[in-house]
């Protein structure tokens, strides 16, 4: 990269954690120097400061869009030492509109007026979908580029590891933004139109109080090796969410050929809807257990979902490809701040 004018050295930065954010980061840091650029993982603004020291030409990639999201300190410094700094907020326009409910979280409402705003001063935003980079675009952001998060590869199907009863898959921490109350209600509701339908339900601890539930397996988090093996399981993915950015649990799951019924919360739902997936209105959860009722109940169909959501992944969330478009930005954008 340095050849075209740009940064041969990055420092990654985001609060660490071990949510999708931290997946992303993760997965960049390791497909970056194929392309010639040299990342640096730094979780904290004294990190980055240390790891600006001895790296001049370094380029700032800030990840995340909360109050301890480290962009609103790093804003100052990078204008300061003349260094391009890249923002991926990962901040879907309906955010401000779900913390209705959280009582003392609803300050957050008045946070995600203005926090987006700081996209003016930034030299690039990385939008996830198209609904993100529009949002930004709005804004005013001077420059936003599309790279949604990615997967290594896809998958084919070997078939049922568990042959038998019909397995729903559920992905959630157990908190109102993941909709688990939902997903559990959603599953009673399937349960009346298919009793043997088993819920995998991958997140919340083993001795979750839904682990007691008929048909509820909860074996807690489980680890890239293990969360591959129950992707293909399953015969559905089931994301239950009262709000989420970009889901990765849909792309994973489309990396592996298993459809997906989702919420008109999830960002990616435009995309999912008659394509990878079915969309169910969120709370409802007598439609979203009669819709994958009806899809249990259809192979073909959910077979053509799983395909289709696998093509799109092939199209626009491989890995490979998503770093070198990043790495691309870099180039532009560093040989922007040095001219």
């Amino acid at each position: 990269m340095s050849g075209r004018g740009g940064p041969s050295e990055v420092i990654l930065v985001h609060d660490g954690g071990a949510g999708g954010i931290a997946v992303d980061v993760a997965n960049l840091a390791r497909g970056l120097p194929a392309t010639g650029v040299h990342p640096v993982v730094a979780p904290t603004t004294r990190d980055v400061v240390e790891a600006l020291r001895p790296r001049p030409g370094a380029l700032i990639h800030a990840f995340g869009c909360l109050p301890t999201s480290q962009v609103f300190r790093l804003l100052p410094l990078a204008k300061a030492t003349h260094r391009a700094l890249v923002w991926t907020p990962v901040f879907h326009p309906s955010r401000p509109g779900t913390w209705r409910g959280y009582r003392v979280l609803r300050a957050m409402q008045l946070f995600d007026r203005w926090a987006p705003r700081v996209a003016r001063l930034v030299d690039a935003v990385v939008a996830a979908t198209d609904a993100e980079a529009e949002y930004f675009e709005r804004l005013g952001a001077r420059r936003v580029v599309l790279i949604p998060p990615g997967v290594p590869d896809v998958v084919r199907r070997p078939g049922k590891v568990r042959p038998g009863a019909p397995v729903v898959l559920v992905v959630a921490r157990d908190n109102r933004r993941k909709g688990l109350r939902f997903a559990l209600d959603a599953f009673t509701q399937l349960r009346v139109h298919c009793p043997g339908a088993q819920l995998l339900l991958v997140g919340p601890p083993s001795n979750h109080a839904a682990a007691s539930w008929p048909g509820v397996r909860c074996p807690g988090w489980l680890d890239p090796r293990e969360m591959e093996r129950a992707y293909q399981s399953a015969d559905l993915l089931f994301v239950s969410s009262r709000y989420e950015a970009l889901p990765r649990a849909v792309i994973e799951a489309w990396r592996t050929g298993l459809p997906v019924v989702a919420t008109d919360r999830v960002a990616l739902a435009p995309t999912i809807d008659h394509v990878g997936g079915e969309i169910v209105p969120y709370g409802d959860a007598e439609s979203a257990g009669h819709m994958m009722s009806r899809l249990l109940s259809e192979p073909a169909a959910l077979e053509h979902y799983g395909a289709a959501g696998r093509r799109l992944v092939e199209d626009r969330y491989l890995l490979g490809q998503l770093v070198r478009e990043t790495a691309e930005l870099y180039a532009e954008v560093g040989a922007g701040a040095a001219a």
